[in-house]
């Protein structure tokens, strides 16, 4: 129980989505669900408060890495990596996504997942932008090209 009470007590996911204490005792039997949390966790901490700074993403990941560990340790911690990755990028993070998609000590993306990832969000940024000449376009523009051009 300790582990569990660690676990709520994350600083950058606590006021995110709130849940009972007994989802935790149960959690593993909702792996779809989980997956669903994860997903918005990260959507809250990309909307809430945009422009946040590469130490607060740090300290997302590694609040991330706790929950994972210690709570939902029947997800993989590539899967938890591969949907940070996408808040990174859809919080236009490009530098610091890039970093983390070349893997963490304890993990890495196959290459394959992170140019996928890479492309799906170039599409997302393209789609939505106003215009061709807007400053997300130039900017994952540059990312793609910095990513897959000169690697």
């Amino acid at each position: 129980m300790f582990e569990i009470m660690e676990v709520l007590m994350l600083p950058s996911l606590s006021p995110q989505v709130p849940k009972p204490i007994n989802y935790f005792l149960e959690v593993h039997l909702d792996e779809k669900g989980v997956k669903q949390i994860l997903r918005l966790m990260l959507s809250k901490f990309v909307r809430r408060q945009p422009g946040r700074s590469d130490n607060d993403w740090a300290c997302m990941w590694r609040d991330l890495r706790q929950l994972q560990e210690k709570a939902f340790y029947f997800l993989d911690l590539e899967f938890v990596l591969t949907e940070f990755c996408r808040g990174l990028l859809k919080a236009g993070k490009f530098s610091l996504a890039r970093n983390y998609l070349k893997g963490t000590g304890s993990v890495a993306l196959p290459s394959e997942k992170a140019e996928s990832l890479v492309i799906n969000a170039a599409k997302e940024y393209f789609f939505s932008a106003p215009s061709l000449a807007s400053e997300e376009v130039s900017g994952v523009s540059m990312f793609v090209y910095k990513e897959f051009c000169l690697s």
